[in-house]
């Protein structure tokens, strides 16, 4: 695996081999995940979205293919806006903000 620059994400493969270039959306993504899942353990909520997540940021942190991480992004995104829309103080606007921009 070979890892550059900060442009855009990119995947190409040059001879059977995958080339993940880093972007700022990746580290957003890696960033918005952790605290989301953060957020879950201190809410007490989604055990099994939790350790989804926990997978997540390890298969990124040996790969750098941010595909999971979007994806269970997404999932606490939806999952959060909910509990949010029960309890309204405590689940900021900044992190369901950053989810959102992360995610799409």
């Amino acid at each position: 695996m070979i890892v550059l620059g900060w442009d855009k994400i990119l995947s190409q493969k040059i001879s059977n081999k995958r080339i993940y270039i880093m972007t700022t959306t990746n580290e957003k993504i890696l960033k918005a995940c952790a605290e989301a899942k953060d957020k879950l353990v201190s809410l007490g909520i989604e055990a099994q979205l939790v350790s989804e997540i926990d997978w997540c940021l390890g298969s990124y942190s040996y790969d750098n293919n941010p595909t999971g991480l979007i994806q269970k992004g997404g999932d606490a995104l939806n999952v959060l806006k909910n509990y949010k829309k029960e309890n309204p103080r405590k689940v900021s606007k900044k992190l369901i903000e950053d989810l959102e921009k992360a995610v799409n």
